[in-house]
């Protein structure tokens, strides 16, 4: 759920192929040969999503440039929360946090999870995943608090000599800029950090889950993401939130 490359109509017409070829390759008789490709395709095209080379491409991730407001509020770091995608695994598959079995929600087909479900084994690697990126979200939501706690900083009130009467000099603007410049390359680094969650968790689930299992979840992925978008376009939230 890339906040800027997903946001793209290129890139999303891309996506949608590719969940039309799972579909295709799912009803197909020979699964495993033709969602292993399949899905490693997904992997490198959503690693290529995830490539920010500069401050300013980081900026407009996190801001979640080109999106709407229903979907930058529920994004984390500019994208999706790796967690969150452990949670939709266990939807898509049936099961609940405590290990209960539920209907299937109506993102994914009926046809794609007979005799699909989780095991014993695949409910203790995605419960221990669970837990580790539940943790590193915490580390990297805890460090970014610490950036934002830049703006009400006392070498920050003293470089913009905030409270005087006087008015703002350039020097002072100059040296709130080095201060700014310094936590956006320390911002650079913890979204690179973020990415690099997403990329793991990503990694281990794929390990984790049979080809089939797996797809059925980037459909479901995308299809939850298209239908925010829907929703999206329908309700200007926008300028609900603005009146």
């Amino acid at each position: 759920m890339n906040s800027v490359n997903l946001s793209s109509s290129g890139s999303w017409a891309e996506w949608e192929e590719l969940v039309i070829r799972l579909r295709e390759a799912i009803k197909s008789g020979n699964i495993e040969k033709d969602l292993s490709g399949l899905l490693a395709e997904c992997h490198r095209k959503y690693e290529d999503h995830l490539c920010v080379s500069s401050i300013d491409e980081a900026l407009a991730v996190i801001s979640g440039y080109d999106c709407s407001a229903l979907e930058i509020a529920f994004m984390w770091m500019g994208r999706w929360r790796p967690t969150s995608a452990i949670v939709l695994v266990f939807s898509t598959m049936g099961v609940d946090l405590k290990g209960t079995v539920k209907d299937l929600d109506a993102f994914v087909s009926r046809a794609f999870v007979d005799s699909n479900a989780l095991s014993e084994t695949q409910l203790f690697g995605l419960s221990a995943l669970q837990k580790y990126a539940s943790e590193a979200e915490a580390d990297i939501s805890q460090q970014l608090a610490v950036i934002q706690m830049l703006l009400v900083e006392q070498n920050t009130v003293a470089a913009l000599r905030l409270g005087e009467t006087c008015e703002v000099e350039m020097t002072d603007i100059t040296e709130f800029q080095q201060l700014i410049d310094v936590k956006l390359k320390e911002l650079f680094t913890l979204l690179e950090k973020a990415d690099g969650l997403r990329l793991h968790t990503l990694r281990v689930l794929f390990d984790l889950l049979s080809p089939v299992q797996a797809a059925s979840c980037i459909v479901a992925a995308y299809e939850l993401v298209l239908t925010l978008r829907s929703l999206s376009n329908g309700h200007d939230y926008k300028d609900e939130t603005a009146r």
